[in-house]
């Protein structure tokens, strides 16, 4: 368990590493590409972390980076496939769920 201080650092720093990166520049990587790799990194970390941990990682993202998520869990599931890993199927799911930590209020659905 890390904590709070902790949790921000490792947030701050993703924040810094990947702040510059664009969708399209993610996009355009090989698969697996460096960024893939450090986000594996940071997926596999976050999921050791309690519920209420979770809440500070997340909401210390920035919010393009936090999106870089969504797009990482796309590429993580085609590298499931090609490298037939449940691993890294659970790595994309993962970082979607991070993506989509928060959704604005006019895309929320009601179930």
């Amino acid at each position: 368990m890390k904590n709070g201080n902790a949790l921000l650092a490792s947030a701050e720093q993703l924040n810094r590493e990947l702040s510059e990166l664009t969708a399209l520049q993610l996009y355009q990587q090989p698969i697996p590409s460096d960024i893939d790799l450090r986000l594996d990194r940071a997926v596999q970390d976050f999921g050791v972390l309690s519920s209420h941990e979770r809440e500070i990682f997340q909401s210390a993202l920035a919010p393009t980076v936090r999106s870089l998520f969504g797009i990482y869990g796309h590429r993580a599931a085609t590298r499931a496939v090609r490298e037939e890993s449940q691993e890294l199927l659970r790595h994309g799911l993962v970082a979607s769920a991070i993506a989509n930590y928060h959704v604005p209020d006019n895309r929320r659905l009601e179930v």
